[in-house]
């Protein structure tokens, strides 16, 4: 009986751990999302042929309403001048999916400490390096009008329309250059679980107990 109650016991235990990861991503104050960059998946402008290639994450704090790029890009065609952040799932336009440019985030604004290079040929009047790496934090106030007046048909007005973008729909990151202005390369940013604060400890618990009841069993079959 009393090994019958330790097995019960044991699933419980590792039952709970792996039902609080399961609904970690859920219940998470952060949306992690992640994706390489490349050619493959550009759209626009008749596609692109670079090697260039690159890789973002980027989380959605919906508790500290910020939202945090971390990209490095590398064998870029020539500088960058612009890299966006767009709402549209893999193998579509932008143009076509959001015309209005309902989520329309510029990486690298004009004061950017790293568009060192001239670029006459851009608007900015200056790029960024073909290869480099970016890390950012803007507030959601940044991307999300809370007004009252806000049509969310052509603005995004609430955090619950930017996670189901960020969710469903799946929003992509893309790199501009003198030779693909329509964009070199893209990435779509695919959601990552983020477990919740003692998860992990409690699934090592639940891991150590089970080791534990099986070298007990192990011992009583012995004896």
């Amino acid at each position: 009986m009393r090994a019958t109650w330790t097995t019960i016991t044991a699933r419980l235990v590792m039952g709970v751990g792996l039902g609080f990861l399961a609904g970690s991503a859920a219940q998470a104050d952060v949306i992690l999302l992640s994706g390489v960059l490349n050619s493959a998946q550009v759209v626009d402008g008749g596609g692109s042929t670079s090697t260039g290639t690159g890789f973002a994450s980027l989380a959605l704090d919906t508790g500290a309403q910020t939202l945090t790029l971390d990209f490095t890009w590398s064998g870029m065609s020539g500088p960058v001048d612009r890299a966006h952040l767009h709402d549209a799932p893999a193998g579509e336009s932008r143009l076509v999916y959001d015309p209005f440019d309902l989520f329309f985030d510029e990486e690298f604004f004009f004061d950017n400490p790293l568009r060192t290079i001239d670029c006459p040929w851009s608007s900015f009047g200056t790029c960024v390096p073909a290869s480099g790496t970016l890390h950012f934090t803007q507030d959601f106030t940044d991307i999300i009008d809370f007004s009252s007046s806000c049509d969310p048909t052509g603005e995004v007005c609430s955090i619950a329309q930017l996670v189901n973008m960020a969710l469903n729909d799946i929003i992509y990151l893309d790199m501009h250059t003198e030779l693909y202005p329509s964009g070199e390369i893209r990435g779509q940013l695919t959601p990552t679980a983020v477990p919740e604060p003692g998860v992990p400890l409690l699934l090592a618990w639940s891991l150590v107990f089970l080791a534990w009841h099986g070298r007990t069993r192990v011992a009583a079959r012995k004896s």
